[in-house]
């Protein structure tokens, strides 16, 4: 038993390192490119050999939002068979991309517990965590100096930092997974290693980013202080003032004309109102996949002209959550999602407990990132996503007996201050 302890911590630390220096890696070897895919596809041979118990618990916490997923893939198929946008090989890509997320998810649910964070290995991952930070830290610093890794698009008049990653947001998403195990790692204690990760994710200059942080750093003041999770309440109020600090941005991009975004946003609500209630199905419309097959969708609404969306250059084609839901799956796949997000928050609220506040934390701020950065990318589609996933699935079961113990504590503190009276 402690050998399996062991064997899984250490294929936790090794994740977090493939994780942190994937697209860095994939720059120079070309198969480092399929890590989340073979991370998340890990998922079957591990619940295969699992235990009874381990599946039992599996399948308690997580029925509904696979059976969310089933029903999703079902509506997908269907426009599918009816307009034949699109190839098998295609569609099947496309499937595997909306379940990678969760796969991931329930992975991590299966291989790291409570047992694996213990204080001993926490400390020990601390320590990895920080050495990573430092990296990070110190090519960003030679990046600003020496001007390494180059990125022409200035925002603020400034130059966003990516530093080896090829993109501010792959930078952005690295960070926000770094930031929340250290908060397990660190158990919500503030320290110098936090100032550094904020630092850079500003450096990032990415609005979504900006955003994330701010409401990252209030969630986190607020757990903490108060030693209770967020009500809804709150997370709405927080929202809407993200809302409007993001306001200009989303203006920028999605209310002008000839963007890309605009255009596919606007694009997803037409085909929504064609096709509906379904849509046109997987791989037809705002996917990687879409853009591989050039789909016949982008010809028949005249986005084939569109900059960042054309067959000749379709780098911004993925760039989009919500329309590529709505243009995929219709309004029904739309709202069925967004109930499967919903049911995933519900978890989260049900993780929390008193002891462990730092774990529900993380997997809070990681959800939220997720969220925010769906209004302008791909978000839970995106392989950006599975490092974010292996953190909101740690399974936090052993809570049970903890949070029993505490309300027996408080239980027989009120039966004394009763007995005195």
């Amino acid at each position: 038993m402690k050998n399996i302890k062991n064997l899984k911590y250490y294929f936790l630390i090794l994740s977090i390192y493939l994780f942190s220096f994937q697209y860095f890696l994939e720059s120079q070897i070309s198969i480092f490119k399929y890590i989340d895919e073979l991370y998340s596809l890990l998922f079957i041979p591990i619940f295969l050999i699992s235990t009874k118990v381990q599946k039992k618990e599996l399948t308690k916490k997580h029925t509904m939002i696979f059976v969310m997923l089933l029903i999703l893939t079902i509506i997908g198929l269907i426009p599918n068979f009816i307009y034949h946008y699109q190839s098998s090989s295609y569609i099947i890509m496309d499937i595997l991309l909306l379940f990678k997320f969760y796969l991931s998810m329930f992975l991590s649910f299966l291989l790291f517990d409570i047992n694996i964070l213990n204080d001993n290995n926490c400390l020990k991952m601390r320590k990895h965590l920080r050495f990573i930070i430092i990296i990070l830290f110190a090519a960003t610093i030679i990046n600003y100096v020496f001007d390494v890794w180059p990125n022409s698009s200035l925002r603020y008049g400034l130059m966003p930092n990516q530093v080896f990653f090829g993109h501010p947001t792959k930078l952005s998403a690295v960070l926000f997974f770094l930031l929340s195990f250290y908060i397990i790692s660190n158990k919500g204690e503030m320290d110098f290693y936090y100032v550094l990760i904020y630092i850079m994710i500003a450096s990032t200059l990415r609005t979504k980013s900006l955003c994330a942080l701010l409401c990252a750093i209030v969630l986190m003041v607020y757990v903490m202080k108060k030693n209770k999770k967020i009500d809804i309440k709150k997370l709405a109020l927080i929202g809407g003032v993200i809302c409007l600090l993001g306001f200009n941005t989303f203006k920028y991009y999605f209310l002008s004309d000839g963007f890309a975004r605009s255009e596919i946003m606007f694009a997803s609500l037409e085909i929504a109102s064609d096709y509906f209630p379904l849509g046109t199905g997987f791989g037809t419309f705002g996917s990687w996949a879409s853009g591989l097959s050039y789909s016949k969708v982008y010809y028949l609404y005249g986005l084939n002209n569109v900059w960042g969306i054309s067959p000749y250059d379709f780098s911004a084609i993925a760039d989009s959550f919500w329309p590529t839901l709505l243009g995929q799956f219709g309004y029904f796949g739309a709202i069925l999602y967004l109930l499967i997000l919903i049911k995933l928050f519900s978890n989260i609220q049900k993780d929390f407990n008193p002891e462990q506040k730092y774990i529900y934390i993380s997997k809070l701020i990681a959800f939220v990132y997720l969220l925010i950065s769906s209004t302008s990318e791909s978000a839970f589609f995106n392989p950006l996503s599975v490092p974010l996933a292996l953190i909101i699935g740690i399974n936090i079961k052993k809570n049970d007996s903890m949070i029993r113990k505490v309300n027996k504590k408080i239980k027989e503190s009120s039966d004394i201050n009763e007995f005195v009276k």
